[in-house]
């Protein structure tokens, strides 16, 4: 069986089965053992990063959905990895299409393919997040 997501980082492949693996790439692997505070400083130090080479604005409120190409929102482990993965393309993340993890927030119109280029609807995956979340 395929893995439901490939994570595509100079030239490696990262593969995972859970939104929480996704976490731990992106914050590292002893991200659950943190205490809240020092989570929320990985969230904030990978956004500032971002948003420092991007000239993106760091938000935690989302006011105006339609201003979500200006932003990095970072209201969670969700929204900061769909405003990295929207604002670059470094890393690639892909998502087998019955996969559940992103795919839900959109309609991938009948995708022949395997998996699903997450950095490409990511805007619209975050939009729709925002809206269910909130």
């Amino acid at each position: 069986m395929q893995d439901k997501i490939i994570i595509i980082k100079d030239d490696k492949d990262f593969k995972c089965n859970s939104f929480k693996e996704i976490v731990k790439f992106f914050f590292g692997t002893n991200y659950y053992d943190l205490s809240d505070v020092e989570k929320n400083n990985k969230i904030v130090k990978l956004a500032i990063d971002v948003a420092y080479a991007y000239k993106l604005k760091i938000t935690s409120k989302c006011e105006n959905l339609n201003d979500l190409e200006k932003g990095f929102f970072i209201t969670d482990e969700m929204t900061a990895i769909l405003s990295l993965l929207k604002s670059q393309l470094s890393i690639v993340l892909l998502e087998r299409s019955d996969s559940n993890i992103f795919n839900k927030y959109i309609n991938p119109q009948n995708s022949e393919n395997n998996y699903i280029i997450v950095n490409k609807f990511a805007k619209e995956i975050l939009k729709n997040y925002l809206k269910f979340k909130y």
